[in-house]
């Protein structure tokens, strides 16, 4: 494996064990499937529709505007995760 797949694949795990840990400690334990179906589900219309999307601004507007539009989700995601309310945020028992 080439080093660019190895991190690819690595960054994508760490991503996906720290959401399905999330997802886990915000339901209620008789509700874990539902949960993880829905992430699975929402997971995958968002790669979808990302790669069609960013595909047909780089071929339309070039690699720059497809980056640039990569960046902005990037920023308005995080911006998201940064105001969330402390009530959302679960937080360990003692």
């Amino acid at each position: 494996m080439t080093p660019a797949k190895t991190s690819k694949w690595c960054n994508r795990t760490v991503l996906g064990i720290g959401l399905a840990s999330l997802f886990s400690d915000w339901s209620h334990e008789h509700q874990h499937g539902m949960a993880f179906g829905t992430l699975a589900t929402v997971n995958g219309l968002g790669d979808f529709l990302s790669s069609v999307i960013v595909g047909l601004l780089w071929t339309t507007f070039g690699i720059g505007i497809a980056f640039g539009y990569s960046a902005v989700l990037f920023l308005c995601g995080a911006l998201l995760v940064w105001r969330m309310p402390p009530s959302l945020n679960p937080q360990p028992a003692p």
